[in-house]
């Protein structure tokens, strides 16, 4: 029968016309010209030897939005491993065993997991039971993707490797069409390289290794004010009133890089490096693919100027989205102690945070002087 889609309207429209050239070993349509509900696919494809069941093809497609043929999506069965396992996507083991395909094929525009690709172009070669996938090319949001696949099924593990770079691409376009938010701006590059062992895409994820490397000019976090949150703690640790915000809530970085390596599925780096408003940040972190859990760690350096604010920082957070904001922000300055406790309830698992923050006998550090010596100040959050 007709598969189950997640959009109920396609597959209601399928034409396929060409010429038909059949000899002892070869089947092959040529001068095709195929209509699958709203696309147009022109080309060749057919069987290139007989014996072998060699495949081949050499396809154009006008336009093709994937996800709506992808099966609806499901709620998962519980949470835990039963959950998980019902979400993992099984590798087509079987059908690559075996398997003798050639081909190339072109789409002028495309949609896959809400990302909006022009202009791809997928080279496919499958033999040996390995499949590679090259060249994978694309324009999206402003820039270029280029990438190198291989799942390879002759151990007792399948295996993929993967080359993926992205230059010059719009983040905060391809963040709204991918995970639906807005939280991060700025255009830039990004590379992985990596490879992993699995039976499914849940197990590739946990035994992900390799490396990465990125980099953002003119970045943004959007809802985030970090100069202003600075200016903020300030005010309190003088016993001043808040400053009035003049400017949207958002943190502007100059440039924002970073590289690190891929273990077991958890991304790690200790060389971020960013700049706003002359303020230099440096830190690390590290997030897991397979749970998004993810812990960071930012230091702003003093500056050297009279009228600088001394006051490295620290974050850490649990992400619950695939763009996790922090959960908890801590301010330190020279003279100031700030330590968290957190308490588990018996009978929820959800845990209580709460922050107590004072200063020492020494003088705290302030954007234009110091605080009187043996000031004290308190905080709770």
């Amino acid at each position: 029968g007709v598969p189950v889609t997640s959009d109920p309207k396609v597959l209601k429209r399928i034409e396929v016309r060409g010429q038909l050239q059949a000899s002892s070993s070869v089947l092959m349509l040529d001068q095709l010209s195929a209509q699958l509900d709203d696309s147009t696919i022109t080309g060749s494809a057919g069987i290139t030897d007989l014996d072998k069941s060699a495949l081949a093809f050499n396809i154009r497609i006008n336009a093709l939005d994937f996800d709506r043929y992808l099966a609806p999506a499901t709620p998962a069965a519980g949470k835990g491993a039963a959950g998980k396992a019902a979400e993992a996507e099984p590798l087509p083991v079987e059908w690559l065993k075996g398997l003798l395909l050639k081909g190339a094929v072109t789409i002028d525009e495309a949609v896959f997991s809400g990302i909006k690709l022009s202009k791809l172009k997928l080279g496919v070669d499958a033999r040996g039971n390995r499949l590679h996938l090259q060249p994978s090319e694309a324009q999206l949001y402003g820039g270029q993707y280029s990438g190198d696949i291989t799942l390879d099924v002759n151990g007792a593990l399948p295996k993929v490797t993967f080359n993926e770079k992205v230059t010059g691409v719009d983040f905060a376009r391809l963040l709204k069409d991918w995970f639906k938010q807005e939280q991060f701006s700025g255009k830039g590059n990004l590379s992985i390289k990596a490879a992993a062992q699995g039976k499914d895409s849940d197990a590739l994820l946990r035994a992900l290794n390799g490396s990465f490397d990125v980099k953002v000019d003119n970045a943004a976090i959007e809802g985030k004010d970090l100069w202003y949150e600075i200016r903020r703690a300030n005010a309190l640790l003088r016993k001043r009133s808040a400053p009035e915000r003049t400017d949207a809530a958002r943190t502007v970085f100059s440039r924002l890089t970073t590289s690190g390596t891929i273990a077991n599925g958890v991304f790690s780096t200790s060389d971020v490096a960013a700049e706003t408003r002359g303020m230099k940040v440096t830190g690390g972190g590290s997030i897991s693919s397979s749970t998004s859990r993810s812990r960071r760690s930012l230091t702003t350096p003093p500056r050297t100027q009279p009228t600088s604010t001394a006051l490295p920082s620290r974050c850490w957070s649990v992400a619950r989205s695939p763009t996790p904001a922090c959960d908890r922000t801590w301010v330190r300055s020279p003279g100031l102690r700030c330590r968290r406790r957190s308490t588990k309830r018996k009978k929820r698992s959800s845990r209580r945070s709460r922050t107590r923050c004072r200063t020492s006998s020494r003088a705290c550090s302030a954007e234009a002087g110091a605080a009187p010596h043996g000031a004290r100040a308190g905080c709770r959050m």
